[in-house]
């Protein structure tokens, strides 16, 4: 009887039920929306991220925070005394330790045949070159670096015409570019925006000490325990600099986890904030819905008021009311599930994690109970008496 009753409520204004139904399927297929595609672009992201450069350490003497932002750092941060030789040979005879190899960064003028501008270049040991490959492909030349020659990165060739062969001048000295690497997304090296040459050359380019380890890159065995290899460089670093506080480090230890971390944190304050969007579109169709319930308790005052006459107890009109605002939330949230499941079969980038699922239901369910609880209060009041009078 009550279910043949809801059904009547709901189809005696069909314009009505139809648009409080359509705000709960928009705001439900948002909240859904920005949960399972947001799930699948940081996974995709950090699978990635976490596929380049996984198994490399670089060692810079300057403390930052957030390697996204190595480059600016390296430009405007305050550079720390250079390392020293015994500080290489020392993490090179580490447990795990495939190779240590000197890298240098430095802002120089990049002439091309169109413009000039300036960028900071990466310079690696030859023996280390290979470290670059672990990173990235190259779209365009063969993968051998000599002295006199230059990889680009893709972002930096699309942005300036760069081809392979032309001749670019770097500080007034000419170079060849000998291969562009493949665009890939932020990573431990910003393989994109780019340049990168032999640790010979930029020394002899930027006038610097050939004696001096600027920086360098470890490379270790995918097998061994990352945060035990940190811990032991950071323990022959500090004894080495006389650092006793952590925070008064003046280096910094990167890698492709510390990318992939903050690339996470990116997109989950991302997908915060478009989830707390989705939550006020969510509220606002809570709203809507209760509201209507309210309107219909007003405009059924006297079968409300009949129904109690004739034996409808408290327990009768609750089920009723929470009926219609779980026949209104439901049909709203149908065409979101039909959706989801269709996405899903198409193998579209889309994930739903288990505490994505309970967290959705718990909602629905603290909706249901929400929307109906006060509209049911409203009801239960009605004095029937009062009601013969009600125009």
């Amino acid at each position: 009887m009550i279910s043949k009753l809801i059904l009547k409520f709901l189809l005696y204004n069909k314009i009505r039920t139809s648009l409080v139904v359509l705000s709960v399927f928009i705001s439900s297929l948002f909240f859904i929306s920005i949960l399972g595609f947001g799930n699948a672009a940081k996974e995709s992201i950090v699978n990635t991220l976490n596929r380049l450069s996984s198994d490399i350490i670089l060692i810079i003497p300057l403390a930052i925070d957030n390697p996204l932002f190595l480059q600016r750092s390296l430009r405007t941060g305050l550079i720390g005394e250079a390392f020293r030789e015994s500080d290489l040979k020392q993490i090179s005879e580490l447990p795990g330790v495939l190779g240590v190899y000197r890298t240098s960064g430095f802002d120089v003028t990049v002439s091309t045949r169109k413009e000039e501008f300036r960028l900071q270049v990466f310079a690696i040991e030859e023996e280390g070159v290979d470290l670059l490959f672990d990173t990235a492909e190259l779209q365009e030349g063969r993968p051998i670096l000599v002295s006199g020659n230059v990889f680009v990165g893709g972002g930096i060739a699309d942005r300036y015409d760069m081809r392979v062969g032309d001749t670019i001048r770097i500080n007034n000295r000419s170079f060849k570019i000998a291969g562009i690497f493949k665009k890939i997304g932020p990573n431990l090296f910003n393989i994109d925006n780019g340049i990168f040459l032999l640790n010979d050359d930029l020394v002899e380019l930027a006038d610097l000490d050939r004696n001096r380890v600027y920086s360098m890159v470890v490379k270790f065995d995918s097998s061994t325990d990352e945060e035990t290899l940190r811990s032991r460089i950071h323990e022959i670093l500090d004894r080495s600099r006389k650092i006793k506080d952590t925070d008064a480090r003046d280096y910094s230890l990167l890698s492709g986890s510390a990318v992939s971390k903050q690339i996470g944190n990116l997109i989950d304050v991302l997908r915060y904030f478009f989830l707390v969007i989705s939550g006020v579109s969510i509220f606002v169709s809570l709203i809507n819905l209760t509201n209507n319930l309210y309107i219909f308790i007003t405009e059924k005052y006297k079968q409300l008021a009949t129904m109690k006459v004739l034996g409808g107890d408290s327990r009768f009109i609750y089920t009723m009311i929470l009926g219609m605002s779980s026949a209104f939330i439901i049909l709203g949230i149908l065409p979101t599930i039909l959706i989801v499941s269709t996405i899903s079969l198409l193998n579209l980038p889309f994930i739903l994690y288990a505490t994505d699922i309970y967290i959705s239901i718990s909602l629905l369910i603290l909706s249901i109970l929400i929307t109906s609880y006060f509209p049911s209060r409203a009801a239960l009041s009605i004095q029937p008496a009062e009601a013969l009078r009600y125009e």
